[in-house]
């Protein structure tokens, strides 16, 4: 459904292509081959060993990989896998378009994924694909656990099931039809919306990157309704009582400021620290109780918790869901070219899709 047998035949194609182009010998690929190809990259996923070359070994031989795709085929498949004829592409787009070389892969695979009816609510986050090699694409975000890689922008939905995903390409290369006044994570967050149909209804949730004020109010135009984390930066001055107050007020505080024209609230809640959150809709009742073990009576107690803080705790975790359903069975493959690192993850993101469904 979603890696169609036109994906299949363009791979082919392209590949026997770039082979002819960089040594000057075709090596012949067909579609079966790049079928036999990704069934290989599945296994070895299954089944991890030290290195590729492992799979073929005498006393280390698997026959589930082995039997389907000689050592020397599959490297050979390897090397020369490409998406796009370099000769057809102009320095223009290779200028504008840092992940020119993985272009008509992703936009069809993402065409794909769209196809599927939305559900209700949805989460938009970041998917870390891990890369330490060089690259203009790769980023480092300390707080990861994959630390160094490429960054996708992703629109998952409660389930895990990814609809809508992009490359990030770095401050440098933005169209200005994409840059939001509002900032990148609020540009992020109307450009994963953009493919949603208008006055359906359905609930954004993001983390405070994403998260202000005007975002709320701009989704709101197309009946788009948010819920997520914030930094008080964002909020205008907002009068909340003091983290240091609410401390003193006991774990399960809370605070809430509704904004009377926009009829947007903030609200600030205490757990192990402050976090405060804004929303279009969700609001602080009903309050529910949560149980947290309370260190200093070394005891189980149960906590006030606003509504908007277990909703969105509900169903925020699709993104991060997708990521552990892609890690369970990652095969260990190594290349020179980082395209296809992020080519790998978006065919195992395929297969979760596929799974969810």
């Amino acid at each position: 459904m979603f890696v169609d047998d036109n994906l299949i035949d363009i791979i082919a194609e392209q590949s026997s292509l770039y082979s002819c182009q960089s040594s000057g010998t075709n090596i012949s690929v067909t579609s079966n081959e790049i079928e036999s190809f990704i069934g290989v990259f599945f296994r070895m996923g299954l089944v991890k060993l030290p290195s590729v070359r492992s799979y073929w070994e005498t006393f280390m031989n698997y026959d589930g990989v082995s039997s389907i795709l000689s050592r020397n085929r599959f490297l050979s498949i390897l090397r020369y896998l490409h998406f796009v004829d370099n000769l057809n592409v102009t320095d223009e787009v290779k200028k504008n378009d840092r992940a020119w070389k993985l272009r008509p892969w992703l936009e069809k695979l993402r065409e794909n994924f769209l196809k599927v009816s939305p559900e209700e609510n949805q989460s938009v986050d970041e998917i870390m694909v891990p890369f330490k090699g060089r690259s203009f694409l790769k980023q480092y975000l300390p707080k990861k656990p994959n630390k160094w890689g490429f960054k996708l922008w992703a629109r998952c939905g409660v389930s895990g099931y990814l609809y809508d995903f992009d490359l990030y390409q770095g401050k440098e290369i933005k169209k200005k039809d994409e840059v939001s006044p509002h900032g990148v994570g609020a540009s992020v967050v109307i450009k994963m919306t953009s493919t949603l149909p208008e006055n359906h209804n359905f609930k954004i949730f993001a983390d405070n990157y994403f998260s202000s004020l005007p975002l709320l109010d701009e989704l709101k135009k197309r009946r788009i309704w948010y819920v997520g984390t914030a930094r008080l930066k964002r909020l205008n001055k907002c009068p909340f009582t003091s983290e240091k107050e609410l401390k003193n007020q006991g774990r399960g505080s809370f605070d809430y400021r509704t904004d009377i024209k926009s009829n947007n609230i903030a609200v600030s809640w205490i757990d192990n620290k402050v976090v405060t959150l804004i929303s279009s809709f969700a609001s602080i009742e009903p309050i529910n109780s949560v149980r947290r073990y309370d260190r200093k009576t070394c005891k189980h107690i149960m906590v006030k918790q606003p509504y908007i803080v277990q909703f969105y705790n509900k169903n925020m975790g699709g993104v991060d869901k997708l990521d552990m359903m892609c890690s369970f069975y990652k095969p260990n493959l190594k290349c020179h070219r980082w395209y296809i690192y992020v080519w790998a993850h978006t065919f195992l993101i395929a297969l979760s899709n596929a799974w969810f469904l």
